[in-house]
């Protein structure tokens, strides 16, 4: 397939995800007795379980037959960051919305320099996920990295 032929696939997928109606509320829960970087999840969403801590904690939770969501927690960092590892296997708006949610909430309660907007973050997502399907930097968007330096490209885009 031809690089123009993938880019117009890319932008029509991406304007039908946009346009979609939107009715679809996010359902989440926060898990009270979680604590910062530990091995308990932080929330639950609609099919399973989200867990966010560090990069070692996360690689010895992480269950690849699992529906759960585990999140690298990259806030202390020069360009903070918040990786949700291999989020090309979520493909619904809906869960996507709950796991942004769940960041923002996470976000609230251990407040770091990390800076993303609702709709920046929905954006990047969606852009990874179509990459991926069509074979494009595999190995970059299997997973998505929201970090602070992202914001400005995919902010442009505003929900109405």
């Amino acid at each position: 397939m031809n690089r123009n032929k993938k880019a117009f696939i890319l932008l029509s997928t991406y304007l039908v995800i946009l346009f979609a109606p939107k009715n679809n509320k996010p359902q989440y829960s926060i898990n009270d007795n979680y604590e910062y970087h530990s091995k308990k999840e932080f929330a639950s969403y609609s099919n399973g379980k989200v867990y966010i801590s560090n990069d070692s904690i996360i690689k010895r939770l992480y269950d690849y037959e699992s529906n759960n969501i585990y999140i690298i927690d990259q806030r202390g960092i020069s360009n903070p960051n918040m990786e949700i590892c291999y989020s090309h296997n979520i493909n619904t708006l809906k869960e996507k919305k709950e796991i942004i949610s769940i960041l923002l909430e996470y976000e609230k309660k251990y407040p770091s320099n990390w800076d993303r907007t609702y709709n920046s973050m929905l954006n990047e997502w969606i852009i990874h996920n179509i990459c991926y399907k069509l074979g494009i930097k595999i190995d970059h968007s299997i997973s998505v990295d929201l970090d602070n330096a992202d914001e400005n490209t995919y902010k442009l885009i505003k929900k109405s």
